[in-house]
C-alpha cells in the first residue's frame, strides 16, 4: 500500500497544504469529537486494513483511486489521473462524471470507518456534487471525505476535491445507506 493512515477527522492540512475546515454549521466538529473516541477503539492495524481492502477493490483499482489516508470520520484519496478521465484528450479537465465517482469512493471510504461489526454493506443513497471550478490535473488529484452524522441507518457525509495546484475545484455531500447483516434487500424478495 502506498497510502497511510494518519488522523485526518482531527483537522489539520490536506495534501495541497489548505487547512482542513472544521465547520460548526455542518456538524463537523461534533462528529470529529464523536469519532475521536473511536479512533482509540480502533486500532491502526484495523484502519490499515480497510485502506488496503478498499485499495484492493475493483471499485478502486478500476478507475484508478487510491485511498491515501483514513481515521474514524474520515479519508483522503487521491485520483490517479488518465486520458479517460477527462472530457476530451486535448482537454486538461476531469469530467463531472469521473468527480462523482471519486467523491463516491472517497466519501465511502470515510462511512465504512464508522461501521460496526454488524453492517454487512453501505450503499450510496443520495450524492450531490456542486462544481466550483474545473478540476485540473494532469497526474493526481485528491479528494477528503468526512462524516458529519452517523444515525442508525444512515450516514450524512460531505467532501472536498482539490486540483493538483491545490485549489478547491468541487464539493459534495451524500447519503448513505448501512446494511445490517440480518436486513432485507432494498427490493422486496416478490418482486425479484
Amino acid at each position: 500500500m502506498r497510502g497511510k493512515v494518519a488522523g485526518v477527522a482531527g483537522g489539520g492540512r490536506s495534501e495541497a497544504g489548505d487547512n482542513v475546515r472544521e465547520e460548526a454549521g455542518c456538524g463537523m466538529v461534533s462528529a470529529q469529537r464523536r469519532f475521536a473516541a473511536r479512533s482509540r477503539e480502533m486500532g491502526m492495524d484495523s484502519l490499515e486494513r480497510m485502506a488496503a481492502d478498499w485499495n484492493a477493490s475493483d471499485f478502486c483499482r478500476s478507475f484508478s483511486v487510491e485511498i491515501l489516508e483514513l481515521s474514524p470520520g474520515a479519508s483522503r484519496a487521491a485520483l490517479h489521473v488518465e486520458e479517460r478521465h477527462r472530457r476530451h484528450r486535448l482537454i486538461p479537465s476531469i469530467s463531472g462524471g469521473s468527480i462523482a465517482y471519486f467523491f463516491d469512493a472517497v466519501l465511502g471510504a470515510a462511512v465504512s470507518t464508522v461501521c460496526g461489526e454488524d453492517v454487512r454493506d453501505i450503499l450510496t443513497v443520495e450524492l450531490q456534487i456542486q462544481f466550483l471550478r474545473p478540476l485540473i490535473a494532469r497526474r493526481r488529484a485528491t479528494a477528503a471525505g468526512f462524516v458529519v452524522r452517523k444515525g442508525r441507518n444512515l450516514v450524512f457525509v460531505r467532501g472536498e476535491a482539490f486540483d493538483e495546484a491545490g485549489k478547491l475545484s468541487s464539493t459534495a455531500t451524500g447519503i448513505w445507506a448501512l446494511i445490517r447483516g440480518g436486513a432485507r434487500t432494498l427490493v422486496s424478495e416478490e418482486r425479484a
